[in-house]
């Protein structure tokens, strides 16, 4: 919500705007500071201090490790792990993430309850050509 936040409220550059070492500014350290405010305002127990979210500026404009992105399936705002495989999701779309799975782990465990006891299916691996 704070990287939406900073966002928002113009504090990160554009790409290839300025380099992470030149983010500092009155103006932009203003809008920082009002985005934090509004941020606190929301989340008022959150344990995000002052200097966490300088942290986060700074990694979000490096863009190495973390950076903002949407999300794959619905397009919303996600902070993105440059350096994970997977692509970026928000939490909003975990049956697309992870493809189904909690649906036929429930399909499978529902087919065994309906099956005779001591009875077991027998399945084979075919070709996928």
């Amino acid at each position: 919500m704070l990287a939406g936040f900073l966002r928002q409220f113009d504090v990160l550059p554009k790409a290839g705007e300025i380099k992470p070492d030149e983010l500092p500014g009155l103006a932009r350290g203003e809008r920082f500071c009002s985005a934090y405010e509004q941020f606190h305002l929301c989340c008022n127990e959150t344990e995000i201090s002052f200097e966490h979210a300088v942290l986060l500026l700074n990694a979000l404009a490096s863009g190495i490790e973390i950076r903002l992105a949407g999300c794959s399936t619905c397009g919303d705002l996600v902070v993105e792990d440059c350096l994970s495989a997977r692509r970026a999701i928000c939490a909003y779309c975990p049956r697309e993430a992870h493809a189904g799975i909690p649906d036929i782990e429930a399909q499978c465990s529902s087919d065994r309850k309906s099956e005779p006891e001591g009875e077991m299916r027998h399945y084979h691996q075919e070709s996928l050509f």
